[in-house]
């Protein structure tokens, strides 16, 4: 089947309804396919880039651990 641009829902309506039944068949087939064994590149950023945008939880940004919550009660 071939890759189509479409502008509006209604334009793919109507293309769907102009194809066949195997082509609606295959196109599915291909669909399923595709999401169930495609691959997912990971995102490459930089060292700096993660530290920018990201926290370790439980670490402070000098990597010291990070007390969370209350102090325990000394009894």
């Amino acid at each position: 089947m071939a890759k189509v641009k479409f502008s509006s829902i209604e334009e793919v309506r109507e293309y769907v309804k102009m194809l066949s039944i195997q082509d609606v068949i295959d196109g599915y087939v291909n669909l399923l396919w595709e999401a169930e064994y495609s691959k997912f590149e990971p995102i490459k950023i930089t060292e700096t880039q993660f530290r920018q945008m990201f926290k370790i939880v439980g670490l402070r940004s000098d990597g010291e651990t990070e007390r969370r919550g209350r102090p325990s009660k000394n009894r």
